[in-house]
């Protein structure tokens, strides 16, 4: 999905042109904020376009590591593995780390259990060696500018993003024909049916979603 494309129909849709400065600027504002509705929405968890494998090196003595500032969350929590050794780290809640005293807080090792907290990944007991960490996460999308035009939310979800651009851009004052604005309901019947398309092309867990009978203005 390419911005520029998107722009091209809104600029016609709010009968502007792409010499408006201010529109322009309003326009990649707005399109981040759909973005980050429809991540929300969807859970991060979209097809393989926001699907990264990545490793990381613990460093002897230190119990954390820094996760991409693209992360949003883990795969599956019984996928992280130390490819150093061959073996799988077992998932806990920091609550548990502290409520079941694992490790006097000192105690260094060989990793056997970790858990996340935002952006980082700690483990238990303190690596005392550099062990290589291998995970799989859902990415945040990355911002849209006039640098940056490339959108990775998969196809499925353009009309949604169009018309939560638009939305946005109309609460910014600009004025528009409202049929690009999708109503409440259709817009969350288009999410359904987006959904569904999405978990089925990149067979994702499908969570028992049913396609619905909406038609898209396309």
């Amino acid at each position: 999905m390419d911005a520029d494309d998107l722009l091209v129909q809104l600029v016609s849709d709010f009968t502007t042109s792409q010499d408006n400065a201010r529109f322009v600027g309003a326009f990649y504002r707005s399109i981040n904020e759909a973005q980050s509705w429809l991540c929300n929405k969807r859970g991060g968890m979209w097809g393989f376009q926001m699907v990264l494998d990545a490793t990381v090196s613990t460093v002897d003595g230190t119990r954390s590591v820094s996760l991409p500032a693209t992360f949003r969350t883990l795969i599956n929590n019984k996928c992280v593995r130390d490819t150093t050794n061959g073996t799988q780290l077992t998932f806990i809640t920091l609550k548990e780390w502290w409520d079941r005293e694992y490790e006097d807080g000192s105690t260094e090792g060989e990793p056997s259990l970790y858990w996340v907290v935002g952006k980082t990944m700690y483990f238990s007991p303190i690596p005392d060696d550099a062990y290589t960490i291998k995970y799989s996460y859902y990415r945040l999308p990355a911002a849209i500018s006039a640098n940056a035009k490339t959108l990775l939310v998969p196809d499925e979800y353009e009309e949604l993003i169009l018309s939560r651009t638009a939305r946005a851009l109309k609460k910014r004052g600009f004025s528009s024909f409202d049929d690009i604005i999708l109503e409440t309901t259709d817009e969350a019947e288009l999410l359904r049916d987006a959904i569904h398309d999405d978990n089925m092309r990149y067979r994702a867990a499908r969570a028992g979603l049913q396609r619905s009978t909406h038609t898209s203005r396309h």
